[in-house]
């Protein structure tokens, strides 16, 4: 797959989390498409789990925003930073909701097939400053 239509396929996953459209975010995934994220102990398996975890998140943040700050593509993969706004206005991560504003980066390594799916997708995110943010830890880690 070209870098081009890579970079496509992203915009559109990242539109849909803009929108707050679960269906549109996993549409480019390949049914046994595999999410391994920071905030999770084992690897999510399949377009199902993954969607159920998306719709958790927007739920959780209703007015979630996204903004990619860097891509590069090479190969079959596609290297993206992003910047994510909004407000903790359902439970999220079995925290309830605080109304807190969220603001955190992360990056998103993904990996597409032949037929331009998205197979492998690695999340790597500030969830420590998300569960700061939200009430659910200190804000000063080890000062004392």
């Amino acid at each position: 797959m070209d870098a081009q239509a890579m970079l496509e396929r992203s915009r559109a996953t990242f539109d849909a989390w803009n929108r707050h459209d679960a269906d549109g975010v996993v549409a480019n995934l390949s049914d046994d498409a595999v999410l391994v994220d920071v905030a999770m102990p084992e690897p999510l398996k399949g377009r199902a789990a993954i969607r159920a975890v998306t719709q958790q998140y927007l739920d959780a943040i209703p007015d979630v925003h996204v903004d990619v700050t860097s891509q590069l593509a090479q190969g079959d993969t596609l290297v993206e930073e992003w910047h994510v706004t909004g407000h903790q206005n359902g439970e999220l991560m079995g925290v309830p909701p605080s109304g807190a504003e969220v603001d955190f980066t992360g990056c998103t390594v993904t990996t597409f097939d032949s037929d331009g799916h998205e197979r492998e997708v690695h999340q790597y995110w500030a969830v420590l400053t998300l569960m700061q943010q939200i009430g659910a830890m200190p804000m000063e880690i080890g000062a004392g």
